[in-house]
């Protein structure tokens, strides 16, 4: 992840799923006490590629300290 500022986080992860499968990802950014302070789903089109990066610009309510992908589904 990179702390872009207050008010926005770049997270960027590998997403590896079959060929041709379309995904949806929970992305979220948390602060010092991780509370969510930013939460984005972010779909991951499907590709003749198994493995695809992904970089998505979280807007959070407060500066972040990290970004993570809670689940792919």
């Amino acid at each position: 992840y990179e702390v872009i500022d207050e008010y926005s986080t770049n997270v960027t992860f590998e997403v590896s799923r079959n060929p041709g499968q379309a995904v949806s990802c929970d992305v979220t950014v948390l602060n010092q006490s991780f509370a969510i302070v930013g939460f984005l789903t972010v779909d991951v089109e499907a590709s003749t590629s198994r493995s695809t990066v992904i970089s998505s610009t979280i807007r959070t309510t407060e500066l972040g300290v990290s970004g993570l992908v809670q689940d792919c589904r």
